[in-house]
């Protein structure tokens, strides 16, 4: 299926990996538990080989103690419910996968409020690249990879502050790794002199905030995104 569409069941898939379509996951078809049978538990079954099979290492070329698959697109588009179904059909498949959010590893309120005083005051507010801890996620990353105990970073929205982390054992065979900016590269420097909205208009209007997240794209995202083993993107309907 890679390099086209393909259509399994009557649905479309539509995956992209590196920019191109890849198959795997049918849109629209439900995850079937162990027992259970028909289109859904075929689709997400070749889902499951397909995430864990060789074509997800050649991006990198040191060898890692588990593959790092992330999943990537605009926020509410399911990218934690498939990760979630994901990994229940890896398990189905033999294999051990954990589930990292990117949301997981926000700042803590207190972390946020240095940055919003000393850069600018948008960055109190979550989101943007520079208000995720990118070294706690890639301690987390390397952690699973190796025998052990291992904290998964846990955020609540609901009290917008970190909350009490998921404990699993190391090491997993694949780690599924979802956030909405996953991959993003910084942008030329000439692009950021015009504001793109009316937040950047109204709140940024020097260009502070948005130049600053421009360079932690540039800096410790880089490298959080360098160990990425594969990128799937997302295409919702549209």
């Amino acid at each position: 299926a890679e390099g086209g569409r393909q259509r399994q069941g009557g649905a479309e898939q539509g995956l992209l990996l590196g920019g191109g379509p890849v198959g795997g996951i049918v849109h629209g078809a439900p995850y079937t538990p162990a027992g259970g049978g028909g289109t859904g538990r075929a689709a997400w079954t070749s889902a499951a080989s397909w995430y864990s099979g060789p074509r997800l290492r050649p991006r990198t070329r040191v060898r890692r103690a588990c593959p790092v698959t992330s999943t990537a697109q605009e926020p509410g588009s399911g990218k934690s419910t498939l990760a979630a179904a994901l990994a229940r059909a890896l398990e189905l498949e033999g294999l051990s996968a954990a589930v990292l959010s990117l949301d997981d590893v926000y700042r803590t309120r207190a972390e946020r409020e240095a940055p919003a005083r000393t850069v600018h005051p948008l960055l109190r507010t979550r989101g943007p690249p520079g208000t995720h801890d990118v070294s706690l996620a890639e301690r987390t990353l390397v952690a699973l990879g190796r025998p052990g105990a291992v904290e998964l970073p846990q955020f609540d929205k609901a009290t917008d502050d970190r909350a009490a982390p998921e404990r699993v054992t190391g090491p997993v065979d694949i780690v599924l790794f979802e956030g909405w900016c996953l991959g993003v590269p910084p942008q030329p420097e000439a692009a950021l002199a015009e504001p793109v909205n009316a937040l950047e208009r109204e709140k940024d209007a020097d260009g502070r905030w948005r130049a600053f997240v421009n360079a932690q794209l540039a800096g410790d995202y880089a490298r959080l995104w360098g160990r990425l083993d594969a990128l799937v993107m997302l295409q919702a309907p549209g």
